[in-house]
Parts: C-alpha cells; structure tokens; sequence
C-alpha cells in the first residue's frame, strides 16, 4: 500500500518498498556506511517522534523546501482527523508504522539494525558506559517487536 501527500506542488505515493528503504539509509544513517537510516526513521515513529514522517516524506518526495514538507505533514494530519490535529497527527504516525511493519523490505533491514544495536551494547558494556547503554536500551525498547 502506499500513503498519499501533496508537498508542495507535487503529488507524492509513498510507498514503502526496497528503493525508499535504501533512500533513508542514504539520506539519514547516523553516519557514512552505517546503513541504519531505516532503522533510525522506525525507531523515531515507535516513540512517537512525529518528525519520523517528516523524514520520510523529505526522502521520498525529494522535496527539499521545508515549509512545503511542514505543510504537507500538517495538512495531512488534519486530514486524518478534522476535529482533532493532534489525533491526526497520532494516526499518521501509526499508519506509517503499519506501513512500515507490513513491509518485506523494511523488516529485513529492521532485523539488521537490532542485531547490530544489540552488538554496540555488548562492546559498551565491556567498555563500562552507561549512559550510552541507558540510551542503547532505550533504543532497543522501541525495536522490541522486530523479530
């Protein structure tokens, strides 16, 4: 499936499929070659970080003007939901997660970054950070349906 937005003056499919899956780890990893930025975007929606969609919409419009992708973000929040924005906006964050949940492609990356997240735990550990492994767990709690 794929969910609809007007950024802009553009009509934009997003759908969440292997070329938005390699976008996002180009376009967002944490760093060069980490090729987390799926895992990232998912993380961010699991905590309910609305700017997750943002994210995504930005990637996959390649829209760059960030009053158009605000725009189209808020605009699409209202109309999930006319009565109550933030509900919307709570909404959308659900719908790109199912979304996301239901895609091949994403869970296979998804499985990845939690192995590799539960690694860089495992080196922090033996090098005795906590705060580092405080923010790890709290990572690993949003991922704890990736199977």
């Amino acid at each position: 499936m794929a969910i609809e937005f007007k950024v802009g003056n553009k009509n934009v499919e997003i759908k969440f499929n292997y070329r938005l899956v390699f976008k996002l780890n180009s376009k967002l990893s944490s760093e060069p070659g980490a090729d987390n930025g799926a895992g990232l975007v998912y993380a961010k929606l699991k905590s309910g970080d609305e700017s997750a969609i943002h994210d995504i919409v930005r990637v996959a419009s390649g829209v760059t003007k960030e009053d158009d992708i605000i725009d189209a973000v808020g605009n699409k929040a209202a109309e999930m939901d006319e009565s109550d924005v933030s509900k919307g906006l709570d909404m959308l964050i659900d719908a790109f997660t199912k979304e996301i949940e239901n895609s091949g492609f994403f869970m296979r990356k998804l499985k990845i970054f939690k192995k590799n997240v539960l690694n860089s735990k495992d080196q922090m550990s033996k090098e005795k950070d906590d705060d580092k492994i405080k923010s790890v767990d709290a990572l690993l709690q949003t991922l704890k349906d990736v199977n």
